[in-house]
């Protein structure tokens, strides 16, 4: 296991970027309605979800999650 912390990342964006940068792929941002972001992600549509999710025991069967120890400040 990796614990992997990023000095000088302002945003979700930037973190997006700096693992593809360190993985070797590039990174296209895509947007969609939330209400539909589970069904995209299971169509193949896109392949990481990068904001807080609920977990739920459903969302369990079909997705795969990583407990994330950064905090998002909302303002």
């Amino acid at each position: 296991m990796y614990l992997v912390y990023f000095y000088g990342l302002n945003s979700v964006s930037d973190l997006a970027n700096e693992l593809g940068k360190k993985m070797g792929i590039k990174i296209k941002f895509v947007s969609n309605a939330w209400d539909g972001i589970f069904l995209a992600l299971n169509s193949k549509k896109f392949d990481v979800i990068m904001s807080t999710v609920s977990i739920t025991n459903e969302r369990k069967k079909t997705m795969l999650f990583l407990i994330s120890k950064m905090k998002e400040f909302q303002q």
